[in-house]
């Protein structure tokens, strides 16, 4: 039920009484297929600079958080339900620093290869190595998508993979997946469908 109610209400308009401004124009829904929960997330198409992602914390409470990887930022919220929809309170504003590159980073070494499936539809897969001779795989992608007019970069990974790519060179830029599979150096595998795009209107302020 408290998806449910999610769902309902968190297309108006919402905003807390602090400085800067997030604006968000798209909302999305994916399914862990095998654990069987979603994840959701709101994003600005024409930037891939932060991204906002929902969860419920330890006391089961909802919340969210503000990505900033320009900034380097994290802004935290708590999201709860008013009269005029979902409301989100301001928290916190924390700090991050991408680790130093080091001759491990450096040696790192990214393969990618597309294929089309049909006329609407390509898979990518993405390959990580721990060095460029590629004797041992650290972690690997499938993405799926379909032809469109949003753009994601590496950094929209991030979500899946607990920032994986934070502390990388490596750049590319692909339409929003449709699927997406991530298989993990134990050999664990997730599947996330796209289950919800939306358009949106909302606008986040914060110190």
């Amino acid at each position: 039920m408290k998806y449910l109610l999610f769902i309902s209400i968190i297309f108006f308009s919402t905003f807390s009484n602090k400085e800067s401004d997030y604006y968000f124009d798209k909302y999305i829904e994916y399914e862990n297929v095998e654990n069987n929960t979603r994840e959701y997330f709101m994003f600005n198409e024409n930037s891939s600079d932060y991204y906002f992602s929902f969860y419920f914390d330890f006391n089961n409470k909802l919340s969210g958080v503000i990505r900033d990887s320009k900034n380097l930022k994290s802004h935290h919220f708590l999201v709860s339900n008013d009269d005029l929809g979902m409301k989100f309170t301001y928290l916190e504003s924390t700090s991050y620093l991408l680790k130093e590159k080091n001759k491990t980073f450096k040696e790192y070494h990214f393969e990618s290869t597309e294929k089309k499936i049909d006329s609407v539809t390509n898979e990518v897969n993405l390959l990580k190595f721990n060095n460029p001779k590629k004797k041992k795989l650290s972690k690997a992608f499938d993405i799926v998508y379909e032809k469109n007019n949003i753009l994601i970069d590496q950094r929209f990974l991030n979500l899946f993979c607990h920032g994986y790519f934070s502390n990388t060179d490596f750049e590319f830029s692909i339409p929003l997946p449709k699927k997406l599979t991530v298989y993990h150096n134990d050999k664990k595998q997730e599947t996330y469908q796209l289950t919800k795009l939306q358009k949106i209107n909302t606008q986040l302020k914060v110190q």
